[in-house]
C-alpha cells in the first residue's frame, strides 16, 4: 500500500498503541449490550458477513504495509505489536471496519436506552481513536484505513437497509392478515 501525505503528517506515535489494543474491549461492549437474541443474532450475522467481505477483498487483491520507520527498540509494546500482528493483510482495515461497525452498533443501543450524550459522545470518540491508532502504531496507512472505514460504514448502510425492509414486509404482511 503506498504511502501518502496524511501517513507522514500523522506519524508513528507510540502511545496510539492502548487504542489499537482496546478495539478488542471495544468491540466486546455491542454484543454484550444488545437488548435480545435476536438483536444478538442479526449483530453477529452483521460482523461475521463484514469480516468475510474483507477477507474476500484481500483475497483477491492482496496487500502489505510498508515497513515504516518506527523506533520499537525504545517502545517495547510496539515492537511487540509488530512482531505479532504483521501487516500483511493490510487492505481493508478491519481495526477500522469493526469500530465503525461497532460505533454504530453502540450509538443506537445508547440512543434506545436513553444514555446520555456523554456517553455517546465517549463511543464516537473510543472509535475514532481507534481507527486514528491504525496509522499511529504503523500497522496501517491511511488508505487502507480508509477503506476499512468505507467497509464497516457500508456494511452498517446495508443492514439498516435490510431491517427496514424487514421490517416493512412484516408489517405489510400484519395488515393484510386482518
Amino acid at each position: 500500500m503506498p504511502v501518502t501525505v496524511v501517513d507522514r503528517w500523522i506519524g508513528f506515535q507510540p502511545w496510539s498503541i492502548a487504542f489499537y489494543l482496546s478495539l478488542w474491549v471495544y468491540v466486546a461492549c455491542a454484543p454484550v449490550l444488545v437488548p435480545d437474541r435476536r438483536q444478538l443474532a442479526a449483530y453477529l450475522t452483521t460482523a461475521t458477513g463484514m469480516a468475510l467481505v474483507g477477507l474476500a477483498i484481500f483475497v483477491v487483491w492482496p496487500t502489505r504495509t510498508p515497513t515504516l520507520a518506527a523506533d520499537a527498540a525504545t517502545h517495547p509494546a510496539v515492537a511487540w505489536l509488530h512482531g505479532t500482528d504483521h501487516g500483511y493483510n493490510a487492505c481493508p482495515s478491519l481495526h477500522a471496519a469493526f469500530s465503525v461497525l461497532t460505533a454504530g452498533w453502540l450509538e443506537r443501543i445508547l440512543r434506545a436506552c436513553g444514555a446520555p450524550r456523554l456517553l455517546r459522545l465517549i463511543n464516537i470518540c473510543w472509535a475514532v481513536g481507534i481507527v486514528y491508532s491504525t496509522i499511529a502504531t504503523n500497522q496501517h496507512v491511511a488508505l487502507d484505513t480508509l477503506a476499512g472505514v468505507a467497509l464497516g460504514g457500508g456494511t452498517l448502510i446495508m443492514e439498516r437497509a435490510f431491517a427496514w425492509r424487514h421490517r416493512a414486509g412484516v408489517n405489510q404482511k400484519k395488515s393484510t392478515a386482518t
